[in-house]
């Protein structure tokens, strides 16, 4: 399977500077990732992206990058968010838990949760706060705990997802970092 980007738009949507700005993200998400051994597919607008790039070898991983416009009802209410995802599949992942941050306001944390050490911002689920291997990614993801970029962390049958904001850095370090430490 050949790495594949595909450019969606008319000939005027094509020479707006969003779209060029959304062809070079997905290009450098492309070219990143293919360094690193992963195959990349997607499609790019003027108004979204959405790349994928799955690796090949062990674990079986997927990262993303995507761009959404959406517009409540009218262009004074539009919202932009840009997101990445990683996906990670291990059978070493034998537990469920997730990490979220505190709502606004949140004054008391639940009792099946504790504060995380490293930002106090985010709440660990407590029955597996303590294993190794979830220590482990924690420690690895902690810059990004740090400067709250993180909005969705959950280890689910064996699959770990991670969503955190788009900033144009993909953290490719803290992903190569947590596929090894998987890996084993």
């Amino acid at each position: 399977m050949k790495s594949a980007l595909k450019a969606v738009g008319s000939e005027h949507e094509k020479s707006s500077p969003f779209f060029i700005r959304n062809k070079q993200k997905c290009e450098d998400f492309q070219g990143k990732m293919e360094a690193i051994g992963a195959e990349v597919r997607g499609s790019y607008g003027a108004w979204a992206y959405l790349a994928v790039a799955n690796f090949k070898d062990e674990p079986k991983t997927k990262a993303a990058i995507e761009r959404k416009t959406d517009s409540r009802s009218d262009l004074l209410d539009m919202r932009v968010s840009e997101i990445c995802e990683w996906k990670i599949h291990s059978k070493r992942l034998h537990f469920d838990t997730q990490i979220r941050r505190r709502r606004a306001l949140q004054i008391f944390i639940p009792r099946h949760y504790l504060s995380l050490k490293s930002n106090k911002a985010y709440l660990i689920k407590r029955e597996f706060s303590q294993h190794s291997l979830l220590k482990e990614i924690v420690g690895i993801l902690s810059p990004l705990f740090s400067k709250n970029l993180i909005f969705h962390f959950e280890i689910e049958e064996h699959v770990l997802t991670i969503r955190f904001k788009y900033e144009n850095s993909l953290h490719l370090k803290q992903l190569q970092a947590i596929r090894s430490v998987i890996g084993f």
